[in-house]
């Protein structure tokens, strides 16, 4: 595309944008987009492409775009193109350590704060102004003080302004605006001029050449913007005076209040101005009238509700930025003053803007001393910089400035300090922390994680390459929760500090705050539930508080008006909804699971979940199986407990509201992690075919769940079939989602990496590696194709041998074959377990009980307790055992042989060899509750 849109072009892309909206809604539809425009914009664009770059498109995720987003979007894309090596992905700003070369003589630095900063190019300094009522010059190199100048005393300096002329005009609080000549490594002053009258203050000033003249203008106390008529470069012997009438002109006196900033934008022949009243107004300049020109408010931008601290103009996109009292920096175009976008992050009133054009990029500085570095392409912020020391007299950040000639950010308190601007080497693509959840969205076919230090990724499913990030979108905090719109075009997040927002994933765009005025807690999960017969948008938040804080949705950017049920007496750790009814489930520490009318707030039942040790009786997480119709007495409820069980219940049971009573307690209950290990992670299919867990130290099951029968608790428990376990990571998983075109589980852990895996467990790899993957040519195998290989251990399934199913159908006749084999299933076994597969210690030994001494004895002990209880025995039975380590697996590590001779004496006592893919060995035990608790106080 050119650089440059002409106006015939303009008009015929509107022409095309009007018919493309058929409505006639003043805004075009995904389907009206991707009809009317596709073709326009590559066909080699797929339609999930293309319904991605119309969610990149549409700012606000309404549905529609309309004309101003279109253009906004298009007129931006075309400034962005290449890969410039200093593009903003590819540099950051470091807290520079420099050498204090004024260590020597530490009067030299201000004694108040700094009120202004400027480069002088002609002499390679700073000056900085202060409200002690100097100014000083500093070497730009090395920060090294050449020259303090005592412009006014007991006045504050409130401004600098570079003239052209080799001037510097420093204007201060005793009314009067003085000019310094530069004269090669000095200034001398030239001339003052004191403000009379009625007149404000001068507080800002800019420079403007009009009519080749060099002008002064300066904005005042009482709301006025002035130009300076006089000829300056005629001041000569530094004597003041008072200004007279014919030394200035009105601009406009249009402000309500003091000003905060002034500035002549050539692009654009105008001036603008901004003040503590919120308004930003922009000025014409005629310069038909020659140097004194004449002056016409064009327009008054009134976007911000709070006072305007600082404004600064992007040549790049012709847009402003300008921030003040409030959090929010506003992103205007320059000759319409509308809107077009914003930049949310900030936790304080943002005191100033400045933008690198060669960059795309805008920085900001809030009050609170944090300074972003936001992406102008994107709209996102891709660094925050925190000032942890403290300062005085105040405890801020009083000035900035961007340095391009040298690559650097200088910020000043009472001396200057850089913050150098370097290039990284290529990012890591995955996750730097703890990754909380994934999630598909189906819609757009792509996958979103999100991790604790709240980045946010959007993922190439077919690729494994990241698409998108955002960052910081829970500053100061970590995000602990996320889900999915019901139509999957917006992300919700919510963090530790019990903050809930609301974004367009695909652009990183915030769309919504969502306000509670209860007690800050955790947010451990989100639901977002859509009901079209009430016409309802509900969002739910549940967690440590113990409330459930239920928001409907409006159009506004804050939800504010909320309603909150409550009913538990511990932390909240999860909830469910059941879609096409209106039952919400909610669980908690305690173990108690409620069962809710979610609209009008009803309780319809409690029930309890009961562990052999009080401390295991928390419910982790909940699940329905809403497509299961068939099954009477439903929906039917997973819950995941901590003790590594699930339990089935039946929500519509007879009883299911009395305490204690048959129809309140679970059909069934299925063993679902390894021993001492929770279950972290819950989910099921569309059709509820199978049933996915996931648990705490990093282990998957796979349950095929079809042929689910609930009528005895005994065809409840057998209903639930185990096809698989594995150990995909070596830390807790957070989410196991299923991917049902392509058949496939997205695995997410707190060992920061996002994972891809077939049902079998072969994995195709990891998001975000170096080297792409193809997730087609992963699919085409199932548990129902007895020629999948099924693995017992996870990670990488790459170089594993001795695959479990290679034992089927074995021959005994040849002795070598087996033991080789036994020897390649004991090594296939122990791989991949990591630390939690050890060889145990002597006191670990003498603490268990009726542990074997040897791997026969195991074997005997075994075959007479099924003998006795009248079980049949065999091979598969006793691997299950020996895998959980009630036979004790590291008496097998050096005993292959031992272990051939096993399942000789099994296959002799039960004729058949069978086995299957076994779960893993359980990590060690820990102390949950003790656990729990320190995580809480170290949160706290």
């Amino acid at each position: 595309m050119e650089d440059q849109i002409n106006l015939e072009e303009l008009s015929q892309m509107k022409l095309r944008f009007d018919a493309a909206d058929e409505d006639g809604s003043d805004g075009i539809e995904m389907d009206e987009f991707i009809e009317h425009f596709g073709h326009l914009l590559g066909s080699s664009l797929s339609e999930v492409q293309l319904k991605q770059l119309f969610m990149k498109i549409d700012a606000d995720s309404n549905g529609s775009v309309d004309w101003d987003e279109f253009t906004n979007f298009m007129f931006l894309k075309r400034q962005t193109g290449g890969n410039d090596p200093t593009s903003s992905s590819n540099s950051v700003y470091m807290n520079t350590q420099v050498p204090d070369v004024n260590a020597a003589t530490p009067s030299v630095y201000h004694k108040d704060i700094i009120s202004a900063v400027k480069y002088v190019p002609d002499i390679d300094k700073y000056a900085t102004g202060s409200r002690d009522g100097t100014f000083k010059l500093w070497n730009a190199a090395d920060f090294q003080h050449t020259r303090t100048f005592q412009n006014c005393k007991g006045s504050w300096v409130s401004d600098l302004c570079v003239l052209p002329e080799k001037r510097l005009a420093v204007s201060a609080s005793d009314r009067s605006i003085s000019f310094y000549g530069i004269y090669r490594q000095n200034l001398e002053l030239t001339g003052r001029l004191f403000a009379t009258g009625m007149m404000g203050t001068p507080l800002c000033m800019t420079a403007a050449v009009i009519g080749e003249q060099s002008r002064l203008m300066f904005g005042d106390s009482k709301g006025a913007v002035r130009m300076l008529k006089c000829d300056i470069e005629s001041f000569k012997d530094g004597v003041p005076r008072s200004m007279i009438k014919d030394d200035y002109t009105v601009v406009h006196d249009q402000h309500t209040d003091w000003c905060t900033k002034v500035m002549y934008v050539p692009e654009l022949s105008a001036v603008i101005s901004s003040s503590m009243d919120s308004k930003i107004k922009v000025v014409d300049v005629n310069t038909n009238f020659g140097a004194n020109g004449s002056f016409r408010v064009r327009q008054t931008v009134g976007l911000h509700s709070k006072g305007v601290y600082d404004f600064d103009w992007c040549s790049t996109y012709s847009i402003f930025i300008s921030a003040g009292v409030e959090r929010d920096i506003m992103l205007w175009h320059g000759n319409t003053g509308h809107k077009v976008g914003s930049l949310a992050g900030h936790t304080a009133s943002v005191s100033n803007v400045v933008v690198d054009n060669s960059l795309h990029q805008v920085i900001s500085l809030s009050t609170d001393k944090t300074i972003k570095i936001w992406d102008l392409r994107t709209n996102r912020c891709i660094q925050t910089m925190e000032d942890e020391n403290t300062y005085r007299p105040e405890d801020r950040i009083a000035v900035l400035l961007h340095d391009p000639k040298r690559r650097q950010l200088v910020t000043g308190t009472t001396r200057l300090r850089p913050w150098k601007q370097v290039l990284k080497s290529r990012e890591s693509e995955g996750h730097n922390s703890a990754v909380v959840g994934c999630l598909y969205n189906f819609e757009f076919d792509v996958a979103v994680s999100a991790d604790e230090n709240c980045d946010v990724y959007v993922w190439n499913v077919n690729t494994g390459q990241r698409d998108e990030r955002f960052t910081d979108a829970h500053p100061n905090s970590r995000i602990t929760a996320l889900v999915f719109d019901t139509l999957e075009r917006r992300l919700l997040t919510g963090a530790n500090d019990g903050t809930v927002r609301m974004w367009n994933h695909n652009n990183g765009q915030l769309l919504k705050e969502l306000v509670h005025r209860e007690e800050p807690g955790e947010v451990t999960q989100l639901l977002y539930v859509m009901d079209e017969h009430r016409d309802a948008k509900v969002i739910v938040a549940v967690g440590w508080n113990r409330k459930i804080v239920i928001w409907n949705e409006t159009e506004d950017h804050v939800l504010d008006d909320y309603r909150v049920l409550l009913g538990h007496d511990e932390d909240i750790l999860c909830a469910a909804f059941c879609a096409g009814t209106t039952m919400l489930a909610t669980g908690d520490y305690s173990g108690k699971v409620l069962l809710w009318n979610i609209f009008s707030g009803f309780k319809r039942a409690a029930l309890q979940i009961h562990s052999s040790n009080a401390y295991n009786a928390a419910c982790e997480r909940l699940c329905f199986l809403a497509g299961r119709a068939d099954v009477e007495e439903g929906p039917v409820l997973v819950s995941g407990g901590s003790d590594g069980n699930l339990r089935v219940w039946l929500t519509n049971r007879p009883g299911i509201n009395i305490p204690d009573s048959p129809g309140s307690r679970p059909v069934a209950v299925i063993r679902a992690a390894a021993e001492n290990e929770d279950i972290t992670a819950l989910k099921t299919d569309p059709t509820n075919s199978y049933l996915f867990t996931g648990d705490s130290a990093g282990h998957v099951h796979v349950f095929d769940i079809s042929q689910i029968n609930l009528a005895t608790d005994f065809t409840a428990a057998s209903s639930f079939i185990e096809l698989g376990a594995w150990r995909p990571h070596t830390q807790a998983i957070t989410t196991v989602e299923y991917l049902p075109s392509r058949k496939l589980l997205m695995i997410a852990s707190v060992d920061t990496d996002v994972t891809l895996w077939t049902l079998e467990g072969k994995q195709v790899g990891t998001f975000g590696q170096t080297t792409p993957w193809r997730a087609q040519s992963a699919v085409g195998t199932s548990w129902r194709n007895t020629e999948a290989q099924r693995h017992a251990a996870g990670g990488d399934t790459r170089d594993r041998g001795g695959a479990l199913d290679e034992m089927v159908g074995d021959s005994l006749d040849d002795v070598a074959m087996k033991e080789a084999k036994m020897t390649a299933l004991v090594n296939a076994l122990l791989r991949g377990k990591g630390p939690t597969l050890r060889e145990k210690t002597a006191e670990e030994r003498e603490k268990e009980e009726d542990v074997p001494l040897e791997p026969q004895d195991a074997a005997r002990r075994y075959l007479e307790a099924r003998r006795v209880a009248g079980q049949q025995v065999g091979w598969r039975n006793y691997e299950h055992q020996m895998v959980h380590s009630f036979l004790g697996i590291h008496k097998l590590q050096k005993t292959p042989t031992a272990l051939m001779n096993i399942k000789q004496e099994l296959f002799e006592a039960d004729g058949s060899a069978r086995h299957f893919s076994s779960p893993p060995v359980p990590a060690k035990e820990r102390e949950r509750k003790m656990g729990r608790t320190l995580k809480k106080f170290n949160d706290l």
